[in-house]
């Protein structure tokens, strides 16, 4: 991470070094790993700007900033944003943390604004992305945020900066975090448990086979001292153990014991969820396509099954099947005539 954020400048720090910069520029974490980062250019004040414009903050889209950069008689909120964004881009790289000046909130209200009354909000705003992500409305794991410019539009003299709304700064942060995650590839955690249970020789095979088919990878077989059992011990994931009590009964005609399952550990499924089989060569590995939406994908792609088993059971739109609008619409029906 710190070769990633730093780039050169990392190559003449230790770990421990890197491990201290990287906790001075922490703002919040959670136990699934996920953090948000404060760059230093934005701690000391050179990444906060404040915006001054008459007719508020202009935040154009890609083509309209290509477009407006080239207008000479733009209005004043569009000079003031390419002025700003001259300076962040200037101003918010990655670097080694510098000492902040002891009066940099006094001489820079988007500072004192952004530390006092936007910070939390922004800690609150990652919170609840990460809560429900976007594929599935599941935790998400191991996302970094990096705060690397801060844009706020303070009144103007004499008037005192008034505080920024947090509702607003929340659900703008969870909103683009949610846009970002579906801009990059996806992949999905599937958790695993531990699974423990007795069986004699002659069922041997017969519980290995129930395992094989739901997943399960066998981590130790050994037997048991002083009987004629052998202790199996196997990470199953956690869809695939419904059921399998009755299973393992069924196949071993009794010999399996209830099987012990506690929680192991997290598994990410290296499976594009998105991926569609387009070539013919593909098509035949694969399969053909096996809906019309757009994330339709072919039949042995576990993850994408994952996601649709999980969103059809809370309720949220799938596309493996045709949704009805308006039934009473349907000309399908016999009439009597």
């Amino acid at each position: 991470m710190g070769r990633v954020l730093f780039g050169k400048e990392a190559e003449d720090k230790t770990p421990r070094e890197m491990l201290d910069v990287l906790t001075a520029m922490l703002l919040t974490a959670d136990a699934a790993g996920n953090a948000l980062l404060e760059a230093p250019s934005v701690a000391d004040g050179r990444g906060v700007v404040a915006v001054h414009a008459p007719d508020g903050v202009h935040v154009p889209s890609d083509a309209e900033a290509a477009a407006e950069a080239a207008e000479e008689d733009a209005s004043p909120s569009v000079r003031e944003y390419h002025a700003v964004r001259g300076h962040l881009r200037a101003q918010c790289a990655v670097c080694c943390p510098r000492n902040p000046a002891p009066d940099a909130t006094d001489s820079n209200p988007a500072l004192r604004i952004w530390r006092t009354h936007m910070r939390g909000s922004a800690a609150a705003g990652l919170h609840g992305a990460v809560k429900s992500g976007p594929l599935a409305e599941e935790p998400v794991r191991s996302l970094l945020v990096l705060v690397e410019g801060v844009e706020c539009s303070p009144p103007p003299p004499p008037l005192s900066p008034a505080p920024a709304g947090g509702g607003r700064l929340v659900s703008a942060l969870r909103q683009g975090v949610r846009a970002c995650l579906l801009s990059r590839p996806a992949r999905v955690a599937e958790a695993h448990l531990a699974l423990h249970l007795h069986a004699p020789a002659d069922a041997l095979g017969a519980a290995f086979a129930v395992l094989a088919r739901r997943r399960g990878r066998v981590t130790n077989d050994a037997a048991v001292e002083g009987t004629d059992l052998l202790l199996i011990t196997a990470a199953v994931p956690q869809g695939e153990v419904f059921g399998i009590t009755q299973e393992l009964m069924k196949k071993t005609s009794g010999g399996a014991s209830t099987p012990e399952m506690t929680f192991s550990h997290w598994e990410v499924l290296g499976e594009d969820p998105f991926w569609i089989p387009t070539t013919e060569e593909e098509r035949e590995d694969y399969g053909e396509i096996r809906s019309s939406g757009d994330a339709s994908t072919g039949i042995n792609n576990r993850a994408i099954s994952i996601l649709r088993s999980v969103r059809k059971r809370k309720g949220l739109p799938v596309d493996e099947a045709k949704l009805v609008v308006a039934a009473e619409k349907q000309r399908t029906l016999n009439r009597k005539r």
